[in-house]
């Protein structure tokens, strides 16, 4: 997307732990970034942590390292 790496970035991580009007306020106070040209990249325990939406699950084929070639 950016080859020469020439874009500031911000890295942030997703809290299951937070309920969703914290994370909406969390990005309120990101917009004067996004407008100052950082790109924002969210991550977090919400896609690292998927058993703990579901515990017991199996976990997905793409998350498994055992189905990695």
């Amino acid at each position: 997307m950016y080859p020469k790496a020439d874009v500031p970035a911000f890295q942030l991580s997703l809290d299951l732990g937070r309920s969703p009007a914290e994370h909406f306020e969390l990005a309120k106070e990101l917009k004067a970034l996004r407008e100052r040209g950082v790109l924002v990249i969210g991550s977090g325990n919400l896609v690292h942590n998927l058993m703990a939406m579901n515990p017991g699950a199996p976990p997905y084929d793409w998350a498994s390292i055992s189905t990695r070639g």
